[in-house]
């Protein structure tokens, strides 16, 4: 498997603004309802290298502290007047 990324002319770049008022709105969430379920997505990804990177990380990464758990038992005496 082979990851792909494509660069981007910045020149070509054209900054959008969100609107949230055109997201609430019942006409975009029926349009988003009617197609959410044919959005696919595919990945492709060279497993081999994603296993020694990750295994690079793990190794430079800060360990991890032990977690450390105190038990106090107690005796508790209370009379009444």
């Amino acid at each position: 498997m082979k990851l792909e990324i494509t660069k981007k002319d910045p020149a070509n770049e054209v900054k959008v603004k969100l609107k949230h008022e055109v997201l609430l709105s019942p006409e975009f969430q029926a349009l988003r309802n009617k197609i959410k379920y044919k959005t696919r997505y595919h990945v492709i990804f060279d497993e081999d290298k994603l296993i020694v990177n990750c295994i690079h990380q793990i190794k430079i990464m800060d360990a991890v502290p032990v977690s450390k758990i105190f038990i106090r038992l107690s005796k508790l005496d209370i009379a009444s007047k």
